[in-house]
């Protein structure tokens, strides 16, 4: 208790200090309990002497059950990151394991089958290796390091049935416009330069013909060099093409559509097949066949009355050759050869104006005929 200013009894301010240290005593306790404490390195340490506490903040705080916290997050953080290093090494191992599968087949790649009917080149950094690999299974590097390039080894047949042939209405394919019949071609007319297709013999005449090529790759080497695969046909008809405008240049109408088709053709395969030498192409052209040949449609039936005629000539001339020898046989019998070769000095004594020897030898003629010598 303390003395109030005028020397009285203050019992109110000791009455309401009691409940103050009591509040103060039961926070220090508590705090005591949960183990929390701290210092206050500022504050001064004051001790009653009556050994109570005053009313100012106290300098000490306990602080241990923040630690204990700390501690457990501190252990969750610990496992939490050894579990994404475990997972973390999994991952690593299984890329590990995934680029070994990769590379083995990526190597397995080069592993390749040929085909029968093809052959095989083989191809590393852009440069042939080997070359007429036979058919089978064969170990190359694995693309885009190395390659293998299969080529056909068969034949192959190209038509040229439009090029020179008029026009036909129609989507009819190449193959099938070798066996329409000559009078289902568009131009029985006059022929339109921009549309149908002709060539000119060496006597200025127009014909129509119709062509097949085979052929086969010879060199695989300079095929893959200098040749496409998709402009291969094309190439082996200009060549043809070339062929056939040159030798039809110089062979008369009337030679194209007597002389046989066989001589013809094999002109143009070696006019064709020089021409894909000198490109060196690797290409062979194996057999030119001549399917068919006509002179201009719109003369068709005067070109047929002319042929007949020649036939019907040739016929009556085979006729007359043989009437001959028939007469021969019959008057001069084994002695006809003999005969006739006197016959024919006696002729050309005449031309070149040697009557005496001409005379002397229709004697002898005359001899023969009547059967002596």
């Amino acid at each position: 208790m303390a003395d109030g200013p005028n020397g009285e009894t203050n019992g109110n301010d000791g009455m309401s200090d009691a409940p103050r240290n009591d509040d103060e005593h039961r926070r220090d306790r508590s705090d005591k309990s949960s183990g929390d404490f701290s210092i206050d390195a500022g504050a001064d340490e004051e001790v009653l002497s009556t050994g109570l506490m005053t009313g100012r903040s106290a300098s000490v705080r306990f602080a241990r059950g923040q630690e204990a916290g700390e501690v457990t997050n501190q252990s969750r953080m610990d496992a939490a990151n050894q579990s994404l290093a475990d997972a973390l090494r999994i991952t690593y191992r299984f890329l590990q394991l995934g680029m070994v599968v990769l590379l083995v087949l990526f190597v397995f790649s080069g592993f390749q089958k040929i085909n029968e009917g093809e052959r095989g080149i083989a191809i590393f950094l852009g440069k042939p290796t080997r070359a007429n690999l036979e058919p089978g299974a064969h170990l190359t590097w694995p693309y885009p390091i190395g390659e293998l390039i299969r080529i056909g080894g068969g034949a192959v047949e190209v038509p040229i049935s439009r090029i020179f042939m008029p026009n036909r209405p129609g989507t009819t394919s190449d193959d099938a416009l070798l066996e329409v019949p000559i009078d289902q071609f568009g131009s029985m007319g006059r022929l339109n330069p921009s549309r149908d297709g002709s060539l000119i013999t060496s006597d200025l005449n127009i014909a129509h013909t119709q062509w097949t090529a085979n052929y086969h790759r010879s060199n695989h080497m300079r095929y893959i060099e200098n040749v496409l695969p998709e402009q291969e046909p094309a190439l082996v008809i200009a060549a043809v093409r070339r062929g056939v405008v040159q030798v039809i240049a110089e062979t008369s109408i009337d030679d194209l559509l007597k002389k046989s088709a066989e001589s013809i053709a094999a002109s143009v395969r070696v006019i064709a097949q020089e021409t894909l030498d000198e490109l060196e192409t690797g290409i062979t052209i194996d057999r030119v066949v001549l399917v068919r040949k006509t002179p201009p449609l719109y003369l068709l039936d005067q070109f047929a009355s002319v042929q007949s005629a020649a036939q019907n000539a040739g016929k009556a001339r085979e006729d007359a050759l043989l009437e001959r020898d028939q007469m021969l046989n019959e008057v001069a019998g084994r002695a006809a050869p003999v005969l006739i070769s006197m016959i024919e000095a006696y002729e050309r004594y005449i031309e070149l104006g040697e009557e005496e020897q001409a005379s002397a030898l229709l004697d002898q003629i005359d001899i023969v005929l009547e059967g002596g010598r």
